[in-house]
């Protein structure tokens, strides 16, 4: 909003007398040619031989007196109405601001009022000065941002909304939140501000103190990531090395092998491939969400994506999956989706405790997300569980009885986590478990 001010009633008063002054004029010379009124009354001849028409003289005079009274009179209100709209807007600025700032740009004076001041302790020194003695008090590395704020806001009018470090007389920091309005004369020349200040330091600090907190965060999973990374190609090599080791001593000793020893390279071998899918399960990990998958943007029906599934997750023969017939003409994501409902029908089947089992896959659809449920009629999970499932390296047998790294929930809730979803279990003891996880339709 721009405002300025205006001279218009002392103008059309001007174009009134001008108008009236005439009219008089015209008027006393039709009186003097028509003789109605006797000219000694009127004329008097100086020595030089100038007449002069003392009524016109009276009027002009009188009329110059009203003139003058009257611009006074309008150059007063004019002021009174300026004060009283500057009064009043400081009267709604102390309602929202801390400090309240008038600058008078044409006399470079800065004034300064609020109780904040004072409450706070601050004690700045600034109730009334000029403007460059208040740009002197700004932080250095906040001078130039808030003078081409300023200036872009006489010059084109663009908001005034900026934010500044002030020093106090104890030579502490304080942060400030400034808005504010510039008037403009006629021609369009900004003549004063007003705007008011709120005290920030407090938010300022919790803002940087979470900025810490989060780069802080972001660089350790950074180098988690990096030492997971570098930790799984290292660790490779020697395994392959000691696995061709025992295929050379197998081969080397042949028959003086008893089946004891043959045991135990098998043994040793079975070792080996439970440590190299943790490393690949491991990378994999670390690499989630690292940069953007073109993958996940691929979309496909959810009928294919049950038939690439099919084919990928080698049900036994004892098992069936019965999915939801409304899973099936829906348009969904083919990665992570796929990855996820694999790892999920796998975990199911590889700790079902009996030969044949049932796997059912149920989805629920609502305005901005996807229910989907995976169903197990195997042995189930003590509630105690629930949680320590989905951490890293973690499962509910020894591993010599059900093989795995236990990662596979791990990296189900990381993928469903990075996307804005979730995942719980529900589950008891003898009943079968249900894996439910929240899928946005526009992931995060």
């Amino acid at each position: 909003m721009t405002i300025k001010s205006t001279n218009k009633p002392f103008i059309i008063f001007a174009a009134l007398y001008a108008f009236l002054l005439g009219t008089f004029i015209l008027a006393g010379f039709f009186i003097n040619s028509s003789k109605l009124i006797p000219p000694p009354h009127f004329f008097s001849m100086l020595n030089n031989g100038t007449v002069f028409d003392f009524l016109l003289i009276g009027f002009s005079l009188f009329s110059a007196v009203l003139v003058c009274f009257f611009a006074v009179v309008l150059y007063l209100q004019k002021n009174t109405q300026e004060k009283s709209s500057i009064n009043t807007e400081l009267l709604a600025l102390d309602g929202c601001a801390d400090i309240i700032w008038h600058w008078n740009i044409t006399a470079n004076t800065l004034g300064f009022s609020g109780s904040l001041l004072d409450q706070l302790g601050i004690e700045f020194d600034i109730k009334h000065h000029t403007f460059d003695e208040w740009i002197k008090q700004l932080h250095p590395e906040d001078i130039d941002n808030t003078l081409n704020t300023l200036n872009s806001h006489i010059v084109n009018n663009t908001p005034y909304n900026v934010e500044f470090r002030m020093k106090a007389k104890d030579e502490s920091w304080y942060w400030f939140h400034s808005k504010g309005q510039a008037r403009f004369n006629n021609s369009g020349k900004a003549i004063q501000m007003i705007g008011g200040m709120n005290d920030i330091t407090h938010s300022k600090a919790i803002y940087f103190e979470r900025e810490y907190l989060i780069k802080a965060l972001e660089k350790n999973n950074s180098e988690l990531d990096n030492l997971i990374y570098i930790a799984s190609h290292d660790l490779k090599a020697p395994l392959r090395v000691i696995e061709n080791i025992s295929h050379w001593l197998e081969e080397d000793l042949g028959e003086r092998l008893d089946n004891s020893s043959k045991e135990n390279l098998l043994l040793l071998r079975s070792r080996i491939y439970r440590m190299e899918k943790l490393l690949k399960d491991l990378l994999e990990y670390s690499r989630i969400g690292l940069k953007p998958e073109k993958s996940y943007d691929e979309m496909i029906s959810g009928d294919e994506l049950i038939q690439d599934i099919t084919l990928l997750a080698s049900i036994p023969d004892g098992f069936r999956m019965i999915v939801n017939k409304e899973f099936l003409p829906l348009k969904v994501n083919k990665m992570p989706l796929q990855l996820i409902l694999l790892n999920l029908i796998d975990n199911a089947i590889k700790h079902h405790d009996k030969e044949n089992g049932l796997i059912e896959i149920d989805i629920k659809e609502s305005d901005l997300q996807y229910a989907v449920s995976v169903k197990d009629d195997g042995p189930g999970i003590a509630p105690i569980y629930h949680q320590r499932i989905f951490e890293m390296l973690q499962t509910l047998k020894p591993r010599d009885q059900v093989e795995g790294s236990g990662m596979g929930l791990s990296i189900v809730r990381r993928h469903i986590e990075l996307l804005g979803g979730t995942i719980r279990v529900e589950s008891e003891v003898g009943k079968g478990s249900t894996f439910i996880f929240k899928w946005p339709k526009k992931p995060n």
